[in-house]
């Protein structure tokens, strides 16, 4: 008796846990210019003023040539549905798939290490500033973006963009 307790306790509390994340759900937009290639950075700062965008309630983030956004955008958390695109000079839109590891296409674009998360700053500081990465390229050129070099310079292009030291 007590086992069924314990299991249907168990199956009732699982079934709320996965009732209440579907809801909580959050949907954005990431539109990459046309030629991009490279690391992405979404910098999240606190503004009480929101003069973000929003397409059918979904975030819409606009990637500058440089790839580091400063978004007006509070940081959020927990699961969101990402979708990219390539957005040309006449505004129109051409999906880009986010590498998953099944049919992998060498040398076709697609987004690479979707879902990082980091902080740049002290995380005990007011002056932190979280953010969300990702990579636009190919299998066959990834590893560039991950060299001691490539890194130091493209934080150093972060450093002098939202002026905290890390």
């Amino acid at each position: 008796m007590h086992t069924l307790f314990a299991s249907l306790f168990a199956s009732l509390f699982a079934i709320l846990l996965c009732g209440s994340s579907t809801h909580s759900v959050k949907s954005e937009i990431y539109l990459i210019p046309e030629g991009f290639e490279g690391r992405v950075n979404v910098i999240f700062r606190k503004r009480t003023k929101i003069t973000a965008r929003y397409e059918n309630a979904k975030r819409v983030y606009i990637i500058p040539s440089d790839g580091i956004l400063v978004s007006d955008y509070e940081f959020q958390e927990g699961m969101i549905n990402r979708e990219f695109f390539i957005l040309d000079s006449r505004g129109q839109r051409a999906p880009l798939l986010v590498f998953d590891g099944k049919n992998p296409v060498n040398d076709e674009l697609r987004i690479f290490n979707n879902g990082t998360l980091g902080v740049y700053g002290n995380s005990d500081s007011n002056l932190k500033r979280y953010y969300h990465e990702f990579l636009v390229t190919s299998k066959n050129k990834i590893d560039k973006y991950f060299s001691m070099d490539s890194i130091a310079e493209f934080e150093a292009k972060v450093k002098r963009k939202i002026r905290v030291k890390f």
